[in-house]
């Protein structure tokens, strides 16, 4: 019991870390961002893309594969 509280009490410390990594670096809060790729995108977004210049286009309707 005391080695999987101390093994928690470590993931929690490293998460914490690694939180506070990310919003210092990149002003991006991941607490609720699912992936690593979801996370990159946002940083993307938010720190190195100009949506003035640049639209990301939205595809509808049907796809042909």
């Amino acid at each position: 019991m005391i080695y999987l509280k101390k093994d928690l009490e470590c993931l929690h410390q490293v998460m914490h870390k690694y939180n506070k990594t990310i919003f210092k670096d990149f002003l991006v809060n991941n607490v609720k961002i699912p992936s690593f790729s979801a996370l990159s995108k946002q940083v993307f977004l938010s720190n190195f893309y100009d949506e003035a210049k640049h639209k990301i286009p939205v595809i509808s309707g049907y796809l042909d594969s």
